[in-house]
C-alpha cells in the first residue's frame, strides 16, 4: 500500500469520489469502516482507495474492487425489469439494415406482413430471461467490445417511447458476445443466449 495523493481535488481523477467509486461499508460488532474503491491503477493490478475518514488516496493491491464488484453477486439478466407485455414495438438493426416489428392489437407485424405471434413473444421472453456469463465495468481497459461498430442494436419501445437499447458488440476470445445496456456495465453472453 502506498499513497497516491493527498489532494481531495484529485478524487475524481482516481475514481474515489462518491459519483464514480464503489462505496463499501464493513461492520463488525459495533465498529463500522467505510471506504471508496476507485479506478484501476496503472499497473492494472492495484486500484485507488479512499477511506472515508481519511483524505488520502491509497494504491492498494490486490484490488478490493474485484472482491466487492463480483459479478456472481449481481443479477446478470439482460433486462430483469422488462415486462414483455408492455413492449409495443421492436427495432432490430444489423449491418445498417433496420427491421421494425410492431404490435397491432394481439398481432405482430413488420410493415404489412404478419409475424407469427409465438416468434415475437418468444424473442421478447428470450431477451427478458437471458443471463450473462460475466460482467465488466463499463470502462474496463482489458476488453474491446467494439460498440462503435456493433453487430446489432435492439431497441424495445412502449407506446413509441424507447425503454431499452441493447447493443451487441464483438465476440470475446472464448466466443461469447459483448452486450451493453447502459455505459456502467458490459456483459458477456453465450451466443446462443442472445
Amino acid at each position: 500500500t502506498s499513497i497516491a495523493s493527498r489532494k481531495t481535488e484529485k478524487y475524481s481523477a482516481f475514481g474515489v469520489d462518491e459519483a464514480q467509486g464503489l462505496s463499501v461499508t464493513i461492520t463488525s460488532g459495533t465498529e463500522t469502516t467505510s471506504f471508496v474503491s476507485g479506478n484501476l491503477a496503472s499497473d492494472n493490478f492495484s486500484n485507488y482507495v479512499r477511506v472515508n475518514s481519511d483524505p488520502l488516496v491509497y494504491v492498494v493491491s490486490p484490488t478490493p474492487k474485484s472482491i466487492f464488484e463480483r459479478s456472481d453477486w449481481r443479477d446478470l439478466r439482460i433486462a430483469p425489469d422488462l415486462n414483455t407485455a408492455d413492449v409495443t414495438s421492436i427495432s432490430i438493426t444489423e449491418n445498417t439494415q433496420t427491421r421494425i416489428i410492431e404490435k397491432q392489437g394481439n398481432d405482430w407485424k413488420e410493415g404489412t406482413k404478419n409475424i407469427e405471434n409465438p416468434k415475437a413473444t418468444s424473442m421478447l421472453a428470450s431477451l427478458a430471461s437471458a443471463v450473462a456469463q460475466t460482467m465488466f465495468a463499463g470502462a474496463d481497459p482489458t476488453i474491446t467490445p467494439n460498440f462503435d461498430t456493433p453487430s446489432a442494436v435492439i431497441e424495445l419501445f412502449k407506446n413509441k417511447e424507447k425503454t431499452i437499447t441493447i447493443t451487441i458488440g464483438s465476440s470475446t476470445q472464448d466466443g461469447m458476445k459483448y452486450v451493453k445496456i447502459t455505459d456502467q456495465y458490459i456483459y458477456a453472453f453465450s451466443q446462443k443466449e442472445i
